[in-house]
């Protein structure tokens, strides 16, 4: 079974336990967050985000300039995040070969914001 796959098993079994994200970031405090991936996991995120307390205030892509907005979201690139890093409390990352990465991009921009991989979180919540 790929990643993708694992992951979303373990999101599945958590939603049958009534383990839901809103409350894991709650739980950390983050109530803006940024999904950096717009792609079926992050767009799932978002889904079960909506009319929670939790507020997905943008997607991070590198598809960005093919689609500025999902769902009333706003997709930016990561060139984009300086200007907005403030908004957020936040980024979860949904692409999980690229975690690390991503984090290291994240941190050479703003060593303050709290990045978290999405593959770890499942196993947390």
């Amino acid at each position: 079974m790929d990643e993708k796959n694992i992951i979303i098993k373990k999101w599945l079994e958590n939603l049958c336990k009534k383990k839901y994200w809103s409350d894991y970031l709650a739980e950390y405090g983050y109530y803006n967050i940024a999904i950096y991936g717009a792609g079926d996991i992050g767009r799932c995120l978002e889904w079960e985000l909506k009319d929670t307390k939790i507020n997905v205030v943008f997607f991070i892509d590198k598809k960005a300039e093919f689609m500025r907005e999902i769902d009333h979201v706003p997709v930016i690139l990561m060139d984009e995040l300086p200007l907005k890093q403030d908004l957020v409390d936040a980024i979860v990352v949904t692409i999980p070969y690229l975690d690390k990465k991503i984090l290291t991009d994240v941190l050479c921009i703003n060593s303050d914001l709290p990045v978290m991989s999405l593959r770890d979180m499942v196993f947390e919540l």
